[in-house]
C-alpha cells in the first residue's frame, strides 16, 4: 500500500480566516499537515450603490458569473430574474447550487 498523496508534506492555506477547516481537513485526510495563513479578508464594499444600482439591472444582462463562494453570499439578496447564472469554483456550486 502507498503512503498517503501528502504524507510528511506541510501545506499552506491561504483561505481567510474561518475559511480553513474544510480545507485543512482535506489535507489531513491525504496525509498532510495544515499550516493555516489567511492571506486576506473579504470585506463588504464601503460604498455598496455602485453594487445595487448594477443588481438593479441584472435583468438586462444574459448571464452572471459568480467565481467564489464569497461573491454569491454577497449577492443573495439579488431580486430573482430570469438570468442565468453560473459559478466558477465547485465549492460555490456544492454550496449555492
Amino acid at each position: 500500500m502507498s503512503p498517503p498523496a501528502l504524507a510528511g508534506r506541510r501545506v499552506v492555506v491561504t483561505r481567510p480566516a474561518g475559511q480553513t477547516g474544510h480545507m485543512a481537513a482535506l489535507i489531513r485526510a491525504a496525509g498532510g499537515e495544515p499550516v493555516l495563513f489567511p492571506a486576506l479578508e473579504i470585506l463588504d464594499a464601503g460604498d455598496l450603490q455602485p453594487v445595487l444600482a448594477l443588481i438593479d439591472r441584472l435583468d438586462v444582462f444574459d448571464l452572471a458569473i459568480f467565481i467564489s463562494a464569497n461573491a454569491v453570499n454577497r449577492v443573495q439578496y439579488c431580486p430573482c430574474c430570469a438570468m442565468q447564472v453560473s459559478v466558477i469554483w465547485v465549492a460555490s456550486m456544492m454550496t449555492h447550487g
